[in-house]
């Protein structure tokens, strides 16, 4: 017992001397001097998924299941083997059980005590990803501008910032990469935006992608700006947690910004006309992009954190709420709207009150 704890205390000490020296050479790691190297330890990460896929079918004892990769490993934007995790997403071509996640848990805790580079595991049906990948086809620039908002806010209020040298340089360079990211999503590139300035690289992003004058509705709501440091695409359901205030946008960017999110409504005061906001085509089918990717997010997280069920049972029936007012021309796919019985109980039998 004691030689099983001295071996995990020096194991994290170990750990955090090693992050504490390898983020020293985090600041530098985006030269091209580094490029080869970034290069060598993505392809040997994506040589590792097939090896997990075997273990994750093996441990199952099933070949209804396929792991694949994404974000930078993926892609290869960005990739720095300082700081970039191997994420990855199980897709099940039948309906899991709680149950067979709770083995690829544990599975991936095993793994990650021996390769740390491992990230987060996403759970997907082969519907949800299908509707998934349809979404980033149709809705790429906006889905992937949404996404890295909630990265500003979860960077903004995320913790591990503090725990040590390594986690501050590695948040401080995603925040500089995010902001970076936004601002060249749109398509003038004459005025370079500070890594500091999250602001205007929203704005710009949003004066881009939606053609002036597109509001036809009075702005004059919040005064002369708008703060949004609180529930950006859906964030702000958990237990009335208030974020950082991290963004103030001008008001034609508030209002476009809070139209196309599922809680907007929370942005503008009560007698402001969202609604009519949103009945312009481009605002309306961003929003859906929206709340459609959102369902499917908290499908996942219900997935991987049952206990969580208490707080996002409610957001989600507010984003099919969206789904439902907003009346598509073509009606959302039926997996938006599926039970979620199997997604929190327990034992993914039992049924759970008010569920189905």
């Amino acid at each position: 017992m004691i030689f099983d704890f001295n071996r995990k205390l020096m194991l994290g000490i170990l750990k955090r001397s090693a992050c504490n020296f390898l983020g020293l050479f985090i600041p530098i790691s985006d030269s091209p001097f580094f490029y080869p190297l970034h290069h060598t330890v993505r392809i040997l990460c994506l040589k590792s998924v097939p090896i997990l896929n075997f273990l994750c079918q093996f441990s199952l004892q099933t070949k209804d299941i396929s792991i694949i990769p994404r974000h930078s490993a993926a892609t290869g934007h960005k990739f720095n083997f300082l700081v970039s995790d191997l994420d990855l997403s199980a897709i099940f071509s039948i309906n899991s059980s709680n149950l067979e996640i709770k083995k690829l848990d544990s599975l991936f805790s095993w793994i990650r005590f021996f390769f740390p580079w491992i990230g987060e595991l996403e759970y997907y049906s082969a519907e949800e990803f299908r509707e998934r990948v349809a979404l980033e086809t149709d809705h790429g620039a906006y889905l992937n501008f949404i996404w890295c908002l909630r990265k500003l806010s979860w960077l903004e209020k995320s913790p591990s910032r503090f725990t040590s040298a390594y986690h501050y340089r590695k948040n401080t360079r995603a925040w500089r990469i995010t902001v970076r990211k936004i601002a060249e999503m749109a398509t003038s590139q004459s005025t370079p935006v500070d890594s500091g300035d999250p602001a205007e690289a929203v704005s710009r992003f949003l004066r881009q992608y939606f053609p002036p004058n597109h509001l036809g509705v009075p702005t004059a709501f919040l005064g002369k700006s708008a703060f949004l440091g609180r529930g950006i695409c859906g964030q702000g359901h958990h237990g009335g947690l208030e974020y950082p205030e991290f963004l103030i946008l001008p008001e034609r960017e508030a209002c476009l910004l809070a139209a196309t999110l599922p809680d907007g409504q929370s942005i503008v005061p009560p007698n402001f006309p969202l609604k009519k906001l949103r009945a312009q085509p481009l605002i309306r089918a961003s929003l859906l992009a929206t709340v459609k990717l959102e369902i499917l997010l908290n499908y996942n997280a219900l997935r991987q954190d049952p206990s969580s069920a208490t707080g996002r049972l409610p957001w989600i029936d507010h984003l099919r709420s969206i789904l439902t007012e907003l009346k598509d021309p073509t009606p959302p796919s039926p997996v938006y709207f599926r039970p979620l019985s199997r997604l929190i109980s327990p034992t993914g039998n039992a049924i759970v009150p008010g569920c189905e």
